[in-house]
């Protein structure tokens, strides 16, 4: 995952959700530990878990099967230089994606939602979004208290420990994520 606001949290519940149901999974990049430290213990079965800042972007030329940017702001210039440079570099996570990979992002921030629009990705797209607004294709939206991926209700926040709305959005691409992979939901929100 990527994004400015909320990546180590939207990281570690991934890692924590996926650990949980899955055996080979690993914590890796900013939060963890570098991605190259343990190399010799990856198989093809291996998940890998990755919080990547722009600087690591920079020059990826492959992308995750499943990735996320959870917004994108107009930190970091001080390295990117302008702020079309730092959100093309966020931007990588996505490009070299194939039609059977998943992208997610925030659909509500206008940034994003432009620059995904102007570009061909060719994954699967998957929104997220706070507001009502029932649109076309995938998507996590919240509806009262209940959160709802393609119009099933997955997830209804009544007790959350992670308090505020920036960390119910985490939980949101965390589900979503966990969608994905066919993970058993209920174990989830346990683990959340």
């Amino acid at each position: 995952s990527s994004g400015t606001k909320g990546k180590s949290t939207t990281t570690s519940l991934t890692y924590e959700v996926l650990k949980d149901q899955l055996e080979d999974v690993f914590l890796l990049g900013n939060i963890g530990k570098p991605v190259l430290d343990e190399v010799e213990k990856y198989t093809d079965k291996t998940i890998l878990v990755i919080e990547m800042s722009s600087h690591q972007l920079e020059f990826v030329r492959r992308s995750p099967h499943i990735a996320a940017i959870l917004n994108l702001y107009q930190d970091h210039l001080d390295h990117d230089g302008t702020v079309e440079h730092y959100h093309q570099n966020k931007l990588n996570l996505f490009k070299y994606q194939t039609d059977t990979d998943y992208y997610i992002y925030s659909d509500d921030n206008p940034d994003l939602n432009k620059k995904i629009n102007d570009y061909p990705y060719r994954g699967i797209r998957y929104t997220v979004r706070f507001d009502n607004e029932n649109l076309n294709g995938n998507r996590t939206r919240l509806l009262n208290k209940d959160v709802i991926i393609n119009d099933k209700i997955i997830y209804h926040d009544n007790n959350r420990l992670l308090l505020g709305d920036h960390n119910l959005k985490n939980i949101m691409f965390v589900l979503t994520i966990a969608k994905i992979m066919n993970l058993d939901l209920e174990r989830d929100k346990k683990v959340i």
